[in-house]
């Protein structure tokens, strides 16, 4: 935001800079070493430069043509400037966001396998940014959410101001969606009376076992839209997880992630390393496995349930570990296919829909500050959706209008005590 104070900082620090640049340059000769006076030439230039540069970018930014609109010969003289007229023009038609998402895979975070695409041709940065990547959001997902969004509004009227009704309708988190399709009592307790960061991690470790097991089979298609957009929302919401957790900070979830991302660190340590004794410290977040290894192991549980479940319970050492609930799910995903007699058409599009819910239900729980430090940074897919959502009415932090409140107030009172009891300011 432009202010006059800023103004006239801004004006002080620019001032400054030419100022000792055209002193230095007056003063110097015979004073200092050649050497000496081409690199304070060379900073000063600098310094000037990078004070003009931040001016242009205040001056063009949404601030500055509001501030420059305010006064008319100041906006016509930038305007009628050929260089800066493109340039302004440009600033204000650019899209702000690039209609990508992060995606952040916990499974495949577990290997030294490079996922960004920039560093595959470098060596091995470790840190997040081996595992993290970016995707672009395209039509179909964008429909499938506008999609939702419209079916959640329509049973909702925003005239009645109904304001439990609608804190009700964003409490959920996938039980219409299971109830619609028929099979909420074999997955409530994925959904319902389990805090969310808990069931967001066992239906990201769900939706990744289900994936490698379809793949293993040759007659399936994994560029089918729900399949994508299934994979793409899950790995971005992890990905709000680990690295904007403040977006999803309605409760603890440090925990959750770290527990779950140890249990399974730990447990492909002692599956791969048999011969190893059990006595040692083990330095978890150091550990590594290949990409081989990862597979081997879902490979194994998919095969072996009944014993690996069991492992998988008897490796959890007091944490808050969503990885057995994953497995779990998982397997009665897949059990849908096998015994229910379900099509994978309709698995896919039913987690695909229970992630579009649960985005939804982040973005509507996320709070406002968090959203516009986003979208001062370009803004991001969960922030578009908490927008869209308010704009439908469908957000519990736009409550009704405070004069409606005291209006609806005032009716009541005289209808007990009658109008001439009311007090003057109503």
């Amino acid at each position: 935001m432009i202010s006059r104070l800023r103004i006239i900082l801004r004006s002080i620090t620019f001032l400054s800079s030419i100022f000792a640049l055209v002193s230095f340059s007056t003063k110097s000769n015979g004073v200092y070493w050649r050497n000496d006076r081409i690199i304070s030439y060379v900073l000063l230039i600098g310094v000037v430069f990078l004070e003009s540069h931040s001016i242009i970018v205040h001056l063009l930014s949404d601030w500055g043509m509001i501030w420059l609109s305010r006064s008319k010969i100041a906006y016509a003289i930038v305007s009628r400037i050929n260089y800066l007229s493109s340039l302004v023009s440009f600033c204000m038609k650019s899209k702000r966001w690039s209609t990508s998402m992060g995606q952040h895979n916990l499974i495949s975070a577990l290997s030294n396998k490079l996922v960004n695409k920039t560093l595959k041709k470098l060596k091995y940065f470790p840190g997040k940014w081996n595992v993290d990547s970016r995707e672009k959001e395209d039509k179909e997902l964008k429909e499938l959410i506008f999609k939702q969004v419209l079916n959640k509004r329509s049973r909702y009227d925003p005239s009645t101001n109904d304001f439990i009704a609608l804190e009700n309708l964003l409490e959920e988190r996938g039980l219409e969606v299971l109830r619609s399709k028929h099979c909420f009592d074999g997955f409530e307790w994925t959904v319902a009376g389990v805090e969310f960061i808990h069931s967001l991690l066992t239906w990201h470790i769900a939706t990744h076992v289900c994936y490698f097991n379809d793949t293993r089979k040759n007659t399936f298609d994994k560029t089918r839209n729900c399949v994508m957009s299934s994979r793409s929302l899950s790995n971005y919401m992890l990905y709000l997880l680990v690295n904007c957790p403040n977006m999803l900070a309605t409760e603890p979830s440090e925990t959750r992630h770290a527990d779950t991302r140890i249990h399974l660190r730990r447990l492909l340590f002692w599956k791969t390393h048999k011969d190893v004794k059990r006595n040692i410290t083990l330095d978890v977040d150091a550990l590594s496995f290949r990409t081989t290894e990862v597979k081997a192991f879902f490979k194994k549980l998919l095969e072996s349930l009944s014993t690996m479940l069991n492992k998988i319970e008897e490796q959890v050492e007091g944490e808050m570990s969503a990885l057995l609930d994953g497995c779990m799910l998982a397997v009665s995903l897949q059990s849908l296919e096998t015994q229910d007699g379900w099509s994978n058409d309709k698995k896919w599009e039913m987690i695909s829909e229970v992630w579009v819910d649960m985005l939804m239900y982040a973005a509507s729980h996320c709070r406002w500050k968090e959203h516009v430090h986003a979208l001062s940074q370009g803004g991001v897919l969960l922030t578009h959706v908490c927008l869209l959502m308010a704009h439908l009415g469908l957000s519990k932090q736009c409550r009704p209008q405070v004069s409606e409140q005291l209006a609806a107030r005032a009716k009541r009172l005289d209808d007990i005590v009658g109008p001439e009891f009311s007090p003057c300011w109503v």
